[in-house]
């Protein structure tokens, strides 16, 4: 499973409106995990978490620096969480951007719908944007209410 930047962002914050079930997610992927099933981080995915959970124009108490590295650091150090790196997505995310015609702010979205299809790994969003770059079959939605 590969979580979107607005998941993690979800489950760490308990004041976002997506909080329950994103911590849901997590909670329930975690326990549950089977063999082999795991949960891939890329940089760019902890990066943007990083910059979004900081950010004092996004919330009013913004979490500060440690709290959001312990908060990647407690993912990181359970045995079902994995970082992602040097993946051979650019294929797909070549693909993705020139089939759709895809520009500025649509572009990090290709990129992590490029890694989910060189992994194989289901994304997990609440983007609905993502229906156009991924098959349902590596889509994972979470509800927004």
């Amino acid at each position: 499973m590969l979580p979107d930047v607005n998941v993690l962002v979800a489950a760490h914050r308990a004041d976002h409106p997506h909080h329950k079930a994103a911590a849901d997610w997590l909670k329930v992927t975690l326990k549950g995990a089977k063999d082999g099933q795991v949960v891939v981080l890329p940089m760019q995915v902890i990066s943007g978490f990083l910059r979004l959970v900081t950010n004092a124009k996004i919330f009013l108490n913004p979490s500060t620096s440690e709290q959001a590295v312990d908060f990647v650091d407690w993912l990181l150090e359970d045995a079902r969480v994995r970082l992602s790196v040097q993946t051979a997505e650019w294929t797909s995310f070549r693909s993705l951007v020139l089939d759709k015609k895809l520009s500025a702010n649509q572009v990090p979205d290709a990129h992590l719908a490029a890694l989910s299809l060189s992994l194989s790994e289901p994304f997990v969003t609440f983007d609905k944007g993502f229906r156009q770059l991924l098959p349902r079959s590596l889509l994972v939605l979470l509800p927004t209410s």
